[in-house]
């Protein structure tokens, strides 16, 4: 059970994808502009893969029945090679010479490796012969017309474009990439590069979000560093909306203390907040509404609050604005712990961990010595989140856990 009066991660994820426009528009693009990108409609084959019978073998293409006592001679009467099929007939003591892929003759129901014959001239001898071991890939045995090969809402990648190009797919429609902006906040940031008072410290929030929402399919237009103060802040998300963001994504200034002025500047802006507050460790002071039909989250200003926040909320409303199904369901999978862990508190808690393998070869998460949420230099070392649910009980070195990979 959640903290009395926090929204639980579970529901805030709901709520986010329940906000979320159900679809962007799309764009048709030709097949090599489309890695990375979502697919906004199924993909359905207009032919079967292989198109023929093919040969899975270099070998001889002949007829079964007319096997007999072995070693036997077959008269080889043609060649079926890639691209160019034999046409003619096969009689009963006759073969032709066929390459892996090559279209296998219509009267022929069996190829015989080349390892299994000896060539003599214009004949072959077959020295061996395994009936069971036919050596042909029936039309279709990849697909056939008509299948649903790839759904509305997959991301693209090196399979599945593979896949749609031998389907012979030249281009796609995919839905066209959301646009994020991307705010930080603090009169404390200085930008990389540039000069940095001792009192100020350098923003990494604004890259790190930025990477993320880049990695999963978003277009981010980065509006820089806001003053703490509400003139700053609104001239930043005018031009939020001026960029016809699809989300808006602040950090830092969220929280309660007098310079956290991101919420009422919004709401003067005329967002109305949908929650504010989440049971998760890191990242409480998570707020979340919507301006018009743009998605807003602030996010906190701590680095790795950010980070998280940033991976549990926002990329599964960028994935759920491409037509993600499921958008808000995590990627989690289990391992064994690599320590113990005592009795979880009443927030969600995830715990920067490293991965590896036990001595019988089995995945392990290990928690980092420190889970401080202003150490970016313990979330770099770190492979995953192990994720603890509210007053989850304590666990022992080699007990199951769930992990959530970066």
């Amino acid at each position: 059970m959640s903290k009395p009066g926090l929204l639980s991660v579970t529901e805030a994820l709901k709520r986010i994808v329940a906000c979320a426009p159900s679809s962007l528009a799309t764009e048709t693009l030709p097949l090599r502009q489309c890695c990375g990108r979502y697919l906004a409609e199924d993909l359905t084959a207009s032919r079967a893969q292989p198109p023929f019978r093919a040969s899975a073998m270099d070998g001889y293409a002949l007829r079964s029945d007319a096997v007999g006592p072995l070693p036997q001679t077959f008269r080889v009467i043609g060649e079926s090679a890639a691209g160019k099929r034999f046409d003619g007939k096969i009689g009963a003591n006759e073969a032709v010479r066929i390459f892996t892929g090559a279209p296998v003759p219509d009267d022929a129901d069996t190829v015989v490796m080349q390892e299994d014959t000896d060539a003599s001239g214009s004949d072959v001898i077959i020295r061996e012969f395994h009936p069971g071991k036919p050596h042909i890939r029936d039309a279709g045995v990849d697909f056939t017309a008509g299948r649903v090969l790839l759904q509305a809402g997959q991301r693209l990648d090196a399979r599945r474009l593979g896949l749609a190009a031998a389907a012979g797919i030249a281009s796609l429609k995919v839905c066209k990439k959301p646009r994020l902006a991307l705010l930080a906040t603090g009169d404390e940031l200085a930008l990389p590069g540039m000069a940095c008072t001792d009192d100020q410290i350098y923003s990494s929030n604004s890259f790190s979000i930025h990477a993320l929402a880049e990695e999963v399919g978003a277009e981010v237009i980065d509006l820089g560093i806001a003053e703490d103060n509400f003139e700053a802040l609104e001239r930043a998300i005018v031009r939020a909306k001026e960029a016809r963001a699809d989300i808006i994504v602040t950090m830092g200034g969220v929280s309660v203390g007098d310079r956290d002025l991101v919420q009422p500047a919004l709401t003067r802006q005329g967002m109305t907040t949908d929650f504010w507050k989440v049971a998760v460790r890191p990242g409480k002071p998570l707020l979340f509404g919507k301006l018009d039909e743009t998605l807003i989250f602030g996010l906190p200003g701590n680095p790795v609050s950010a980070f998280i926040t940033g991976l549990l909320f926002v990329l599964p409303a960028i994935r759920s604005l491409c037509g993600v199904k499921n958008a808000a369901e995590l990627p989690m999978e289990s391992c064994l712990l690599g320590a113990s862990l005592p009795v979880n508190g009443d927030r969600q808690d995830h715990l920067r961990a490293t991965l590896g393998f036990n001595e019988h070869g089995l995945l392990t998460a290990t928690p980092c010595q420190s889970q401080d949420s202003s150490l970016l230099s313990v979330l770099s070392q770190a492979d995953a989140l192990i994720v603890r649910l509210p007053l989850e009980a304590a666990a022992a070195h080699g007990d199951l856990c769930r992990i959530l990979r970066f």
